[in-house]
């Protein structure tokens, strides 16, 4: 059986995710404190903060005003260039596994905290090809990803309840150290974090050279670019490659439902 219209995602608990982890939770720390109109998510997702106080109540987003794929110098020192190692070794492997090489870059990156009750709303990553999430900080067993079945819209429309033979969503658990790589138009959103800890999260979005998203906003230097050679992929864990009608207990837990992709929402 072949799979012609499969949408993979690559989840990997990296090895070296505990090192990259802390150091990452001690950057988010520092740029949150500087950065007191940034944005915010949940139910005010897309706005921006009126004051750091909104932080705990919705949550908090570097996305708005700090660009991390930018940094260069001495602001490009530390755990960022260890997790955007990270991001384009596993990029380089989801290329590699769906056998269509390409030369990328990472466009845009930002940090994310969660305070207990926050989310964020269904969404996709315009503008990008690849999109990234790894996280720094998580409670297991709460705050699920939620990724929705790009087809679903279509086979949705003739598909009765008993006749279903593919998943409309699937979710996947947020664990410290796990790195996540999806196709950007996919959507998905997550359920509420309820942790007594803030979740931190750190994203990034990848764009194909040679392409209009790359001639619209070119990466910064060469040093941006990477060429798809695994030179890196080994020293990052064992991965899995998520199919649509992929079940792995270990990643996947829980039902999702229509009511819960609204109360998300």
């Amino acid at each position: 059986m072949i799979h012609p219209f499969s949408f993979p995602l690559l989840i990997r608990d990296l090895d070296r995710g505990d090192e990259i982890a802390d150091e990452l939770c001690e950057f988010t720390y520092k740029i949150r404190e500087i950065d007191k109109q940034g944005g915010v998510i949940s139910d005010n997702f897309g706005e921006t903060a009126k004051s750091p106080e909104d932080y705990a109540k919705y949550g908090y987003t570097s996305y708005t005003n700090y660009n991390l794929a930018t940094l260069t110098g001495k602001d490009n020192e530390g755990v960022i260039p260890k997790v955007h190692q990270a991001c384009s070794s596993m990029c380089e492997e989801y290329f590699y596994n769906i056998n269509n090489p390409r030369e990328f870059y990472i466009d845009t990156s930002w940090v994310a905290t969660y305070d207990e009750g926050c989310f964020v709303p269904r969404h996709t990553h315009p503008n990008a090809h690849l999109s990234c999430v790894f996280y720094a900080q998580a409670t297991e067993g709460t705050g699920q990803i939620i990724f929705e079945n790009p087809s679903q819209p279509i086979y949705g429309v003739i598909a009765e309840k008993n006749a279903e033979m593919w998943n409309d969503f699937i979710p996947v658990e947020a664990k410290r150290g796990r790195m996540i790589i999806f196709p950007s138009f996919m959507p998905h959103y997550t359920k509420p974090h309820m942790g007594k800890e803030e979740r931190i999260i750190f994203s990034a979005n990848m764009a194909i050279m040679n392409t209009m998203i790359s001639r619209i906003k070119p990466p910064i230097t060469d040093h941006h670019r990477h060429n798809n050679n695994l030179k890196l992929a080994e020293n990052y864990g064992d991965d899995t490659l998520l199919f649509p009608k992929h079940n792995d207990p270990k990643l996947i837990e829980g039902e999702v439902n229509e009511q819960d992709n609204e109360k998300s929402v």
